[in-house]
């Protein structure tokens, strides 16, 4: 299937006209569909723009454009919320994710509900390798980006919009036009990050199995508590980040030696534990017998990682108040919570462990919950 043109600000442009107004005069552009998006709301395409001036430099670049088709109700709703919320951290927060790799914007445009755009720096060049079933190895580089990620937000979410900045050599017009039209997009990042929350997710609630009815009990409190809810109604400020929403291997791509990594897809972008991140990324995309020997090694070195990024951003009493034990708690409820959408929804992923795990873990509810608060 032949690429889309892209639909900019309104106007359909051929990709040279696009790459021009981005990056300024170029040569050839070559464009190749390269897939479609969930539930066919737009298409991904790869995008290479030779230099005008013969330097033999190409800009590699990912275009997403996003044309939901019309539909209703909650499931399409939450689609067309998540494509806001990538706009908004693309537009006005990644340039924050220095410590973190992420695909770099070079333009953003969103016309919500209907329609956006984005024009993203090709990861492949630095981050080759896309692994399936993580490694040892390969999850402690993901959880290395998640803690490295997760700190520069750390008990500071978002409240004000950080528009997009170009530090690469883009022309001035080309980079007042971004900067434009990214203050032109909504600051809309989730309530909570992630794509299972409970309160988008009552028709998988109510189609638990009888088997996991105890976790269906359960479901509301365990949700206070991870979006940080104390008994009287209060919000504990403490612990609480920004969440990539999404972190599975699908939305990573690794260096050549797989020691280091870069995340993409930021649709489900918002508050939280950080370890909601990590839960997800273990359940999901971590090679089962990773998983099976060594889930406490995991979590310590992620722990030790946010330990060591918390320090360097300044955050240094924030770090001493999240002890291992403290976040495991969070880890635990945070388990439980996808495994709650996974019974009413369909498994995959490692599936068997975190049965397994979620059983242990509701033996002993209360008690983690109360570690989970401490401090609150």
């Amino acid at each position: 299937m032949a690429a889309a043109k892209p639909i900019v600000a309104g106007k359909q442009l051929s990709w040279a006209d696009l790459c021009s107004q981005v990056l300024g005069p170029v040569g050839s552009v070559r464009v190749q569909r390269i897939g479609s998006l969930w539930g066919g709301y737009g298409s991904m395409t790869e995008v290479a723009a030779d230099s005008s001036d013969g330097s033999g430099k190409q800009h590699r670049l990912i275009a997403k454009q996003v044309d939901p088709p019309k539909g209703a109700g909650a499931s399409h709703e939450r689609k067309l919320k998540s494509y806001a919320a990538e706009a908004a951290f693309y537009a006005h927060h990644a340039k924050a994710a220095a410590a973190a790799a992420v695909a770099r914007p070079l333009l953003v445009d969103a016309a919500p509900p209907h329609h956006f755009f984005f024009l993203l720096s090709d990861l492949s060049e630095d981050f080759p390798k896309q692994p399936h079933s993580y490694s040892l190895q390969e999850a402690r580089a993901a959880l290395d980006w998640l803690a490295a990620f997760h700190a520069v937000w750390w008990e500071a979410v978002p409240g004000q919009a950080q528009p997009i900045s170009h530090s690469s050599p883009l022309p001035s017009a080309a980079a007042a036009a971004a900067a434009a039209a990214a203050a032109a997009v909504p600051d809309s990042l989730w309530d909570q990050g992630c794509y299972w929350h409970l309160d988008t997710r009552q028709e998988e609630l109510r189609s638990m199995p009888a088997a996991w009815k105890d976790l269906q009990a359960a479901a509301a409190d365990i949700d206070q508590v991870l979006k940080g809810m104390r008994p009287d109604g209060s919000k504990a400020p403490i612990h609480r980040t920004l969440l990539h929403g999404d972190a599975k291997s699908a939305n990573f791509m690794f260096s050549s030696d797989c020691s280091a990594c870069a995340a993409y897809d930021f649709q489900y972008c918002g508050e939280g534990f950080g370890v909601r991140d990590v839960a997800y990324l273990i359940a999901s995309s971590v090679d089962e017998d990773v998983v099976e020997q060594q889930e406490q090694q995991l979590l310590r070195h992620y722990h030790a990682k946010l330990q060591r990024c918390l320090q360097e951003h300044g955050k240094a009493d924030a770090a001493k108040r999240y002890t291992f034990e403290v976040m495991a708690a969070h880890y635990e409820l945070c388990l439980l919570d996808y495994v709650r959408f996974m019974a009413g929804w369909g498994w995959w992923g490692n599936a068997r462990w975190a049965q397994r795990r979620a059983r242990q873990v509701m033996g002993q509810l209360q008690q983690v919950m109360r570690v989970a608060r401490t401090g609150w």
